[in-house]
């Protein structure tokens, strides 16, 4: 059962994208022999396309805004000086 509560804590840090009702349906009582292989897949889902693949974007984006502002110092220089 420990690694069940590892998963729903991964799934709430990434922003709870119904887990509970995915594996378990309208069922309140969580089983131990559950699905584990799906549950093995929704993590790796979660890792990757919600963590790491928004960090890149993000990361991505920011250096993108510094290269704008570096060329829009070069042109306030070329107007100015």
């Amino acid at each position: 059962m420990y690694y069940l509560s590892v998963l729903k804590v991964l799934i709430m840090v990434v922003g709870e994208l119904d887990y509970q009702e995915m594996f378990y349906g309208d069922s309140k009582v969580v089983t131990e022999n559950g699905p584990i292989l799906g549950h093995l897949m929704y993590a790796a889902f979660a890792i990757v396309i919600c963590v790491i693949l928004m960090n890149l974007f993000i990361g991505l984006t920011v250096s993108d805004i510094q290269v704008h502002r570096n060329r829009l110092d070069l042109i306030y220089l070329c107007i100015f000086a």
